[in-house]
């Protein structure tokens, strides 16, 4: 029986988060924010947090499409293939 092997999903973000003062009055404050995938290149900066939401969303369900697929293709090392080959 061929059970498909799932890779294990795991992500580690590092979100940074920070308020900028716009113009004299104290009273306005901007948030703004960055997201950094650990162990990767490359920054990612957003002037809200529902876009930060958005873009965690969009990759974390770009990576799902991807482990699916991935696992309904046969390896060339799959038991499957090995199962008819003389030992």
């Amino acid at each position: 029986m061929h059970i498909p092997r799932t890779p294990h999903r795991y992500h580690a973000y590092l979100l940074r988060c920070w308020e900028e003062r716009t113009g004299s009055s104290s009273d306005a404050v901007t948030w703004r924010f960055l997201v950094e995938e650990v162990g990767k290149e490359g920054r990612h900066g957003f002037i809200s947090l529902e876009d930060v939401y958005t873009f965690l969303h969009q990759e974390l369900t770009k990576t799902n499409l991807e482990q699916v697929v991935a696992s309904t293709d046969p390896s060339p090392d799959d038991e499957s293939l090995d199962a008819g080959a003389p030992s």
